[in-house]
This record gives C-alpha cells, sequence and structure tokens, in this order.
C-alpha cells in the first residue's frame, strides 16, 4: 500500500467518529469500496457500536463482506439477531455473501423467516453455498401456497440449481401457480433438471392463455427455452 493510500484509510477511519452520522457513513462507504485489511477491525467496531445510528451499522454490515475475510462473520452473525430491522438486514445480506458451508444451517433455519426479503436473501445464499441439504427446506417452501410468491419464485430458481429428480413433481405442479413469476420460475428450473416427465405440463402451458399477462412474454420464453433444453437432452441421450 503506497503512503498515500495508507493516509486516506487512516483519515476515513479517524472520519468513522466524525460527530455528523453522513461523514461516517460516506466513510464507512469510501472504506469499503478501498478495500483496506486496516478498515475490518474499525468497521466491525461500528457494527457493535449501540451508540451508532442503525443507518450506519447497516451500511458497516454490508460492506464487511465486500473484505471477504471470514473474521467478519462472527460479528455478522450476532448482529443478524439484532431487534433493529435495518440492522438485522444489512447483517444478513452481508452473511448471504460469503460462500462457506459454516453458514449452512443459519441460512437453512431462515428460509421460513417472517421476513420475505430475508428468506430470499437466504435462498440467494443456499445456491451460492450450492449444498443439497437445502433441497427438502426449499420444497417444502415452495409447497406452502401462503409463502409470498417472490419466496415462491426465489425457492423454483434454487430448486433449478440444487435439485434433482425429488424437486420435479413440487416444480410441475408450480408451473399451475396463480403468480406469474412462480410458473416462470418452475419452468426455468425444469429446464435446468432436464425433467423429460415435464413435457406434457410445459407444452400445456405453452398452449394455455393463461400466460397472456403482463409478464407472458417472460413466462413463454422460458417454456420455450425449458422444452428445447429437455428435448435437445433427449436426444442426446438416444445418440
Amino acid at each position: 500500500m503506497t503512503e498515500l493510500a495508507e493516509r486516506t484509510n487512516a483519515q476515513l477511519i479517524a472520519a468513522l467518529n466524525n460527530p455528523d452520522w453522513r461523514i461516517r457513513r460516506e466513510a464507512v462507504r469510501s472504506l469499503t469500496e478501498l478495500g483496506a485489511k486496516d478498515a475490518l477491525e474499525p468497521l466491525i467496531k461500528v457494527l457493535k457500536d449501540e451508540t451508532e445510528i442503525d443507518h450506519v451499522r447497516r451500511f458497516a454490515a454490508e460492506g464487511l463482506a465486500s473484505f471477504g475475510d471470514e473474521k467478519a462473520i462472527e460479528p455478522l452473525l450476532e448482529a443478524s439477531a439484532h431487534k433493529s430491522h435495518r440492522i438485522r438486514q444489512g447483517a444478513i445480506w452481508g452473511l448471504s455473501q460469503f460462500d462457506t458451508k459454516r453458514l449452512l444451517n443459519f441460512f437453512i433455519g431462515l428460509v421460513k423467516d417472517q421476513d420475505s426479503e430475508v428468506q430470499a436473501l437466504a435462498i440467494q445464499a443456499l445456491i451460492r453455498i450450492g449444498d443439497k441439504q437445502a433441497v427438502k427446506p426449499l420444497l417444502d417452501l415452495l409447497q406452502d401456497c401462503d409463502e409470498f410468491y417472490i419466496v415462491r419464485a426465489e425457492a423454483t430458481l434454487a430448486l433449478g440449481q440444487l435439485g434433482g429428480q425429488e424437486a420435479v413433481p413440487a416444480l410441475i405442479a408450480r408451473l399451475e401457480d396463480e403468480e406469474p413469476a412462480v410458473r416462470e420460475g418452475a419452468a426455468v428450473a425444469l429446464g435446468q433438471l432436464k425433467a423429460t416427465e415435464a413435457l406434457p405440463a410445459l407444452t400445456k402451458l405453452q398452449q394455455s392463455d393463461n400466460n397472456q399477462t403482463d409478464k407472458g412474454e417472460n413466462i413463454k420464453d422460458a417454456v420455450n427455452q425449458a422444452i428445447e433444453q429437455i428435448r435437445k437432452f433427449q436426444d442426446d441421450s438416444d445418440k
């Protein structure tokens, strides 16, 4: 690190104690963008500081992930249980950027959280971690029609990347979901899984008036692509 960079980092770290919260927030943002390792501990300190405003602490939580240092995981886990919605979401977002299996059970536990944004972050994190232990909880989530449609849509996409044959029946059922985003996600997932048994249901959706909505073109494209992927898989298998 150059002398100028070191001086800049030192000034930014000092600015974390400025009486103006806007300057403290910008210092957090700049330290995050610079990615200086000597900023890790000061940002952890900001995150833990109960006298700091929630907005700045959330910036610190999200910024800690950019360092890619697992030293940030424990403070973020602690903050993920904070009573402040803003701090909690920031911490969970930060944790979702790590792909370590150390966090597998943590995120599996969050797929049924009461906060749909937290659920979506948990699902995205499980995709990054890439462990098939997440398939069953995701299937349970997908089959719960009371879940917010964005969460169901995220679950379909995750199952396309993590699931196997065990995910296919539930995904076929979601092709009849009332929400276009869920039907689209199910089609994408079935194409990724090369689910030959889904062809009749996909063909039916392809011909259905149900996809004539504002998002109809997206569904149509997803269904057409899924059918193409599955038929190519069949052709390749027959060779």
